[in-house]
């Protein structure tokens, strides 16, 4: 709050009246300017501390996203040898068939530094193009996390049917397509979640290695 103080005494003549108005107008002018200057190094701070937070968080991102992306590249392939090695079974039930485990795992995304920043208004701080780039990213990455939880669902969900303990060998022939169809919806749940990721490296190439553009090494079994 600024305050404006009364002159001791009267101006007596128009100079002093002037001088007078000039010293309150000049006060006035050097409280706003102290004031916007603080409110501005404050903003700048803040503003610094969002993006070096953001900087750190997307770092963390970016090695989460390359090892999920490299987990559900092995885990297609596993599952289009195992597809084939299933219906080789159905076909012939004496063909050896492992209990199917896949190997896939994934971590989610991180979005503390974001949520931060748009709870406490960093992110109005920035430059628009800036503040684009940033939630087009967490969006993206929120889309990612959903597809590839729904891939590791559909693996879980193929490979229950061994939880009981039961041996591939003991399996049904109607069992054994059960298990070709459960088997064969989870890698194609994991082979679109590829795809999704790579449309993600498309729009964010610092989230990419020498394999995110790479289609994937085989094609489904027919």
């Amino acid at each position: 709050m600024l305050d404006v103080h009364p002159a001791h005494h009267a101006a007596t003549t128009w100079r002093d009246f002037f001088i007078h108005i000039a010293t309150i107008v000049l006060g006035l002018l050097i409280a706003v300017g102290l004031e916007q200057t603080v409110e501005y190094i404050h903003h700048s701070r803040e503003l610094s501390q969002a993006r070096q937070e953001l900087r750190e968080e997307k770092k963390a991102n970016i090695e989460n996203f390359r090892d999920s992306a490299a987990s559900f590249r092995q885990a297609s392939l596993y599952l289009n040898a195992y597809l084939a090695t299933l219906r080789q079974s159905i076909k012939d039930p004496t063909t050896p068939l492992p209990p199917l485990k896949v190997p896939i795992d994934f971590v989610y995304s991180q979005y503390t530094a974001w949520t931060t920043s748009q709870r406490e208004g960093a992110l109005t701080l920035m430059p628009s193009d800036e503040q684009s780039a940033n939630d087009r990213m967490y969006v993206g990455l929120h889309t990612v996390d959903q597809i590839e939880d729904r891939a590791y669902i559909s693996t879980q969900h193929a490979e229950s049917v061994f939880l009981s303990g039961l041996a591939p060998h003991d399996l049904t022939p109607e069992e054994r397509k059960e298990l070709y169809r459960d088997a064969s919806q989870a890698l194609a749940d994991i082979r679109y979640a590829s795809i999704v990721q790579r449309v993600t490296v498309h729009f964010n190439p610092e989230f990419g290695d020498e394999h995110s553009l790479s289609p994937d090494p085989e094609k489904p079994a027919p």
